[in-house]
């Protein structure tokens, strides 16, 4: 990260300290977000790299869709203060750009990756030490095994991690190779043994299958043979997931949860993760039928469906303010309006002109928590949503000089 004018390189180094706040503390992805703003302010070549960049499709159509998240303000049945309270938590999303404007260098984008498999590895290891040793860190989800925050942060940076150490280990050579190839082993290893969550198993599925494919296409294998490849070592890597007890156990658990669902809305029942998402679901799609063009507003999912719930017992009179379905959520608030802007900019993802193999890790990513969207609100919670915004801006960034609409 040397070659840089100095603003630059200082951009990039906020950003590790937000990729460090990510997983271990809040307030240092704070204050890496406030250091980026003051470098905005003070930087006339931070600067002129974010106005370059803010033309590619993919910013364009992110800028978009939190511009109508910011008017979903105006009319969100929560009033003013809950509507802008939800669009700064929506900050996240402008890890995208920033993240494009300090990483367009190929140099740059390897030493992020290497960045992000070193943390993760260290996080592992520390975090095995404590599932050995059954001792906990003074951390929210503070169990055994667990470092970074929650299982399904520390899930969401293992699994990427791993496919970071795969993708370094590819294009590396001797014993940087077994080196990352053994961090890629140690973090698959710490997501199944020891980390209980099963967003964490998602993502690693969909990044193994959606990188084989777009590796075999770019040795010019074709996509019929990468699609084949990405089903059997997908299918190779459920398989490890299912062979250790942890990871069996927990899979096993969200689909006893599901298939019993409707115990759910019985009087005293006992509250399953899986479960009680079947019975918000079925309370969320009535809040979309009533107001499917605009939506309730920004920030007015809770205030919607607490009326939506109101009279009833039980677990199906409890009041949420997520859904953990991010396109419900969405649909919710913004409505048919949001869902389209949101698609929007999913697509232009697929227009981007950065290189090939940085724009398949980036897809993959993009992929994996468009996967766990169906059951979380991943692209809008703290951790795992800024880690894919930063994630996607490392990866999906034109290159330097080069139109990113005419290739």
């Amino acid at each position: 990260m040397n070659a840089a004018p100095l603003p630059i390189r200082i951009g990039r180094w906020l950003c590790v300290l937000v990729l460090l706040g990510i997983m271990v503390s809040p307030p240092l992805a704070g204050l890496g977000q406030a250091g980026l703003i003051v470098l905005l302010l003070a930087s006339r070549e931070f600067r002129a790299r974010l106005a370059r960049v803010v033309r590619q499709p993919l910013a364009v159509a992110a800028l978009c869709f939190l511009g109508v998240i910011a008017l979903g303000v105006a009319w969100s049945e929560a009033g003013p203060r809950e509507g802008l309270s939800t669009l700064w938590g929506w900050r996240k999303l402008l890890m995208l750009p920033v993240g494009m404007a300090l990483f367009e260098a190929p140099a740059a984008r390897a030493s992020a990756l290497r960045v992000l498999v070193l943390l993760g590895t260290l996080a592992a290891l520390a975090a095995g030490a404590s599932w050995i040793g059954r001792f906990t860190y003074p951390v929210p989800e503070a169990i055994p095994g667990i470092l970074l925050r929650n299982h399904s942060t520390q899930g969401a940076v293992f699994a990427v991690a791993a496919a970071g150490a795969a993708w370094l280990a590819v294009a590396a050579s001797g014993r940087a190779r077994l080196a990352w190839a053994g961090a890629g082993v140690l973090l698959l290893a710490g997501l199944m043994l020891f980390t209980p969550g099963r967003s964490g198993y998602v993502v690693v599925l969909v990044l193994t299958a959606v990188s084989v494919v777009g590796w075999a296409v770019d040795r010019g294998l074709g996509l019929w043979k990468g699609l084949v490849g990405g089903a059997l070592l997908g299918g190779a890597m459920l398989a490890a997931l299912l062979a250790v007890p942890a990871s069996r156990d927990r899979i096993h658990q969200a689909f006893s949860e599901l298939a019993g669902w409707r115990q759910q809305t019985e009087a005293n029942a006992e509250l399953t993760s899986m479960g009680i998402r079947v019975v918000m679901w079925g309370n969320t799609l009535p809040i979309i039928a009533q107001r499917p063009l605009l939506g309730w507003g920004t920030g007015a999912f809770e205030t919607a469906y607490a009326r939506q719930v109101a009279g009833r017992t039980g677990l199906q009179g409890l009041v949420t303010r997520d859904p953990h379905n991010q396109y419900f959520a969405i649909a919710a608030e913004q409505g048919l309006l949001g869902l389209l802007a949101f698609a929007a900019m999913l697509a232009c993802a697929l227009r981007q002109r950065s290189p090939w193999r940085w724009k398949v890790l980036g897809l993959a990513v993009l992929a994996a928590w468009c996967t766990t969207a169906l059951a979380n609100s991943h692209f809008a919670t703290f951790a795992e949503g800024t880690l894919l915004w930063l994630a996607l801006g490392v990866t999906l960034g034109a290159e330097p000089g080069r139109d990113a609409d005419t290739g």
